[in-house]
């Protein structure tokens, strides 16, 4: 609406009247600074609800305008009313209703749960929309007219038949019900994975190691997507007795694009050993879909016995050697070569009995090669490959046990062994080691007691103790107190370190020690003597000794060490200050010293002297007036 005055226009009134009545169903006025800014010429925008008026079938509305200026006079009063019609049409069409996923005539698959969105759409609002098939879903009336509405609704489908359809019925706020839209859907059943393994060929014979490739085709009846209904897994893989022995497997993002572009699913692997004493062994390919259904084919191949031994040569260390059990030997170095492939190297130390230890790497890195064995053309230039060789060199480290050091001074044959795929074995040269013997004892570091504690502190036995090779037992005990009774007593612990805070339990409350057994404590003290005794694996016994003096605990001391005025004349209002040195024997996170200061004012008889405040303790009450055992400093004075 708009409106002018010679002035300003400060509001503007609308009446709505429904068909012929006299009296306005609805008033509504827009003021200045709320809905406008009042000037000459103004405009004014009225937004009419229909949904307060009584409408059903066709109507008129009549609108009447009015425009107040800023001295209150009306533009109704001397000239005509404004006035505008408002015709009102019945809505009689249906909604618009249609399920937008999946598409109409797709394909689903029996028992599984599918999620079904659909879309609608009235020009007066949609109330409700009902989905019907095995199951009803009806949606929940709407709080307020929404012109466009949408949903999902999860529906599950028939284990059996060859058709699924969902009928789709939508309803406005005028009653207005569409007539039921059918969808109709294809069902199939979900079958396993399909495999086509196209290399090696059906028959193929292959020596134990030899190399071979596998290229594989691997399709499903529905397609690979980030939905992960079709394929989510795909494997190349071998196994013993269930044991894997390889395994490439195909992450989703690889398995969509060999979907999508019908490529092999490809991995080159060693042929395993041929299987003895009724062993099972698999080679093949593995694939499952999203709902777990798993299909596995195995390659048609002969695997043939290697005959040939692989050789090897251990090239460092290539003198005798001495070593501590536990320590590491590095630098081992050497070749080997092998017609088809070397599978495992092992350190083996061999005794003079013959009786063999297989070590175990602590680092092992190996760098393998294919070489070709060539002869001279004889009918041309150049030269022909008759054969190929496997050749890895490597380096690596192992640790020898802390076990072997109840075989000190004993010499060892140390050699490397080499496996290949099939069941042929074969050692390198060999050299001396020497276990040599642990001559040295466990080192114990005390944390506490210290040489001095004070009464009634706790007070807990705290220490470490470690060893080049192993440990084997621990023994806490206290002077005085019988000697099959010790504190602690910790026997088999076959580590190389040991601390206290590792104990827990009656171990741990054993090496608490209550001084309250030393009371009475006057003058120098009293005194007990902790001893600790280690052993190792080897032996070798460390042993120390802690005398601990018991002192008694004395109070703390004050004292002011600078004053401020220095004269200790201090005038109204001015500012003081005091440092103030505390002292005490025995201070702690769990017993600190509380203190605090007072100033007092108070003077003996006759005005001399500060009537002799004292220093003392008060124990703290809980609610129920029982001692806590806790204390404050308090100050008295004579008054």
């Amino acid at each position: 609406v708009q409106a002018t005055d010679d002035r300003a226009v400060t509001s503007v009134i609308a009446k709505y009247y429904l068909d012929s009545e006299s009296t306005p169903s609805i008033t509504k006025t827009l003021v200045n600074s709320t809905d406008f800014a009042a000037a000459e010429n103004v405009q004014a925008i009225f937004t009419l609800d229909l949904a307060r008026l009584p409408l059903s079938g066709d109507h008129t509305i009549r609108m009447d305008v009015a425009a107040v200026d800023d001295r209150g006079q009306r533009s109704d009063l001397n000239t005509p009313i404004y006035s505008t019609s408002i015709a009102v049409k019945a809505d009689i069409n249906a909604p618009v209703v249609a399920i937008t996923s999946p598409i109409q005539g797709g394909n689903l698959y029996h028992g599984e749960e599918v999620v079904f969105s659909w879309k609608a759409f009235d020009e007066s609002g949609v109330k409700s929309v009902l989905i019907q098939s095995t199951e009803v879903y009806r949606s929940n009336d709407s709080s307020q007219a929404e012109l466009n509405v949408s949903g999902n609704v999860t529906l599950t489908v028939p284990s059996s038949g060859d058709e699924f359809i969902v009928t789709v019925i939508a309803e406005d706020y005028f009653t207005n019900i569409t007539n039921p839209t059918v969808w109709k859907y294809n069902l199939l059943s979900d079958t396993k994975p399909e495999i086509d393994i196209r290399n090696p060929a059906p028959g193929s014979r292959f020596v134990e190691g030899e190399m071979v490739t596998v290229n594989a085709l691997v399709s499903d009846n529905r397609p690979s997507d980030t939905q992960g209904l079709g394929l989510v897994h795909v494997s190349i893989f071998s196994e013993l007795d269930g044991v894997i022995l390889f395994e490439k497997s195909f992450d989703a993002s690889e398995i969509i694009k060999n979907t999508q572009n019908e490529s092999y699913y490809s991995a080159s692997l060693r042929v395993p050993n041929h299987p003895e004493n009724g062993a099972v062994l698999k080679v093949g390919v593995r694939a499952t879909d999203g709902t777990g259904l798993t299909t596995e084919k195995l390659l048609d191949i002969e695997i043939l016995e290697d005959l040939q031994k692989p050789l090897i040569q251990m090239t460092a260390p290539d003198i005798d050697i001495e070593i501590m059990p536990g320590d590491s030997l590095s630098e081992i170095i050497g070749t080997g070569t092998d017609n088809e492939y070397i599978n495992t190297i092992t350190p083996v130390l061999v005794d003079d009995q013959g009786f063999e230890t297989m070590l175990d790497w602590e680092v092992f890195v190996r760098n393998d090669k294919q070489q070709d064995v060539t002869v001279p053309n004889p009918l041309s230039f150049g030269e022909l490959i008759v054969a190929q060789i496997f050749k890895t060199d490597f380096n690596g480290s192992f640790r020898i046990p802390e076990s072997f050091s109840a075989n000190s001074g004993k010499t060892y044959k140390l050699l490397l062994r080499a496996a290949d795929n099939g069941i042929n074995t074969e050692d390198s040269n060999s050299i001396n080691l020497t276990i040599l013997a642990d001559k040295e004892a466990p080192v114990i570091n005390l944390i506490s007691p210290a040489n001095q504690v004070y009464d009634r502190q706790p007070l807990s036995v705290h220490f470490g103790v470690e060893d080049n090779i192993l440990l084997d037992t621990v023994k806490v005990m206290i002077v005085g107190e019988p000697a099959d009774q010790p504190r602690l007593n910790l026997i088999n612990l076959n580590n190389k370190e040991f601390q206290t805070s590792q104990l827990e339990g009656v171990d741990l409350q054993g090496l608490a020690i209550d001084l309250n057994t030393y009371i009475p404590i006057v003058g120098q003290g009293k005194y007990f003597t902790v001893i600790i005794n280690a052993t190792d694996t080897s032996g070798n016994t460390a042993e120390i000794k802690q005398l601990v003096n018991v002192l008694p605990d004395l109070s703390p001391t004050v004292s002011i060490v600078e004053w401020n005025p220095e004269d200790n004349k201090m005038d109204a209002g001015a500012l003081a200050y005091q440092q103030v040195n505390i002292e005490d024997d025995y201070v702690s996170h769990d017993d600190p010293v509380e203190y605090f200061v007072a100033y007092s004012s108070l003077k003996a008889t006759g005005g001399v002297g500060s009537r002799d405040p004292t220093g003392t303790i008060e124990q703290k009450v809980d609610a129920q007036s029982n001692p806590t055992g806790i204390f404050d400093p308090v100050m008295s004075w004579p008054y």
